[in-house]
């Protein structure tokens, strides 16, 4: 079984190709924790197809691992998509395994189009379709290993730094609902609350509002219909980000 999250597409097109490749289905974490069920059970390794929020895995997928039962099969395997790289979210990924007596059977690496709006202005999308076709050499052999129960070797650059002190600033001052606001070409359509993974966005008389649960994902900033949704002011004037392909035979075309 693969369960992936995704804000902008990209991991959930990496665990199709790789549902694709090993013939297993691909969940999305939040339909699984909203359905309520707390058991997975396989007779093959488990896949967790995931992004890199700030050089590490995100909480929500950490807390995801942490709150489920993994039964039959307890090999695992991680795939994180990342701008560039994953420092030593390794570290952590190895330490969750350890604390549900999983076999980590290895971590795999696609480097997938950057796409924190708050902090620089995304590819365009000629620039990203360029990005996401280099990946797929990457995905595909990592599809092969995890199809053929291979490990798979970490790779990265980047150092422990970025995934301790500069992940935990991170947590501290970048999390939580502070900062975002709709501007007047909101419709209150309410696509921003639906597509939410953690339920952290209402709407109050037709406009969105933001709680602490907030994970900075910028789902709804990237994939809001009228570009409605901006974060302090470091967003306005930038592109938004949505992965270009929704599905792998638009690949193999």
């Amino acid at each position: 079984m693969i369960a992936y999250f995704s804000a902008t597409g990209n991991t959930r097109l990496v665990a199709r190709m790789i549902a694709e490749t090993t013939g297993d289905t691909a969940e999305y974490i939040p339909d699984i924790i909203a359905s309520g069920k707390k058991v997975l059970e396989s007779d093959r390794p488990f896949v967790i197809v995931t992004p890199i929020f700030a050089w590490r895995i995100p909480r929500y997928v950490e807390d995801f691992v942490r709150d489920t039962e993994f039964k039959g099969e307890k090999g695992i395997y991680f795939v994180v998509t990342c701008g560039g790289e994953a420092a030593r979210a390794d570290r952590y990924i190895r330490r969750l395994c350890g604390e549900k007596g999983l076999d980590l059977l290895g971590i795999g690496v696609v480097v997938m189009p950057d796409n924190y709006v708050v902090f620089f202005e995304p590819v365009d999308r000629d620039e990203a379709e360029d990005i996401v076709r280099k990946a797929v050499p990457t995905i595909d052999g990592i599809s092969s290993r995890i199809s053929r129960q291979e490990p798979l070797e970490y790779m990265t650059r980047g150092g422990l730094v970025k995934s301790t002190l500069v992940n935990s600033m991170f947590m501290r001052f970048y999390t939580g609902g502070r900062g975002f606001r709709s501007t007047e070409r909101c419709t209150g359509c309410g696509s921003c609350a639906r597509m939410c993974p953690v339920r952290a966005i209402t709407l109050d008389d037709g406009r969105p509002r933001w709680s602490s649960d907030c994970m900075q994902c910028l789902a709804c900033l990237n994939r809001c219909p009228e570009q409605a949704i901006e974060f302090k002011g470091r967003t306005v004037g930038r592109r938004r980000y949505v992965c270009p392909f929704d599905d792998p035979s638009e690949l193999r075309e």
